[in-house]
């Protein structure tokens, strides 16, 4: 398992930490990039939220063809 990389902003609340960890799961098949393998919402000590995930292992990084790809798709 790889290491943890933590989201550089803490969040007031539960909630607003949770729809950015949300939108980091889902978002991926949208907009055509690699989404994390792990995304966790942690409490800070002092009370505050924050995201934190684990990316996948041997990412490629070919990016563009499948922008490409999801493109046509949607123009059909």
């Amino acid at each position: 398992m790889g290491k943890w990389v933590y989201w550089a902003k803490l969040y007031d609340s539960r909630f607003q930490a949770r729809c950015l960890a949300a939108r980091m799961e889902e978002d991926w098949w949208l907009y055509g990039y690699d989404s994390p393998e792990t995304v966790e919402v942690f409490r800070s000590k002092r009370g505050r939220y924050g995201v934190r995930y684990i990316w996948r292992k041997n990412l490629k990084k070919t990016l563009a063809p499948e922008k490409k790809l999801l493109y046509s798709i949607k123009c059909r």
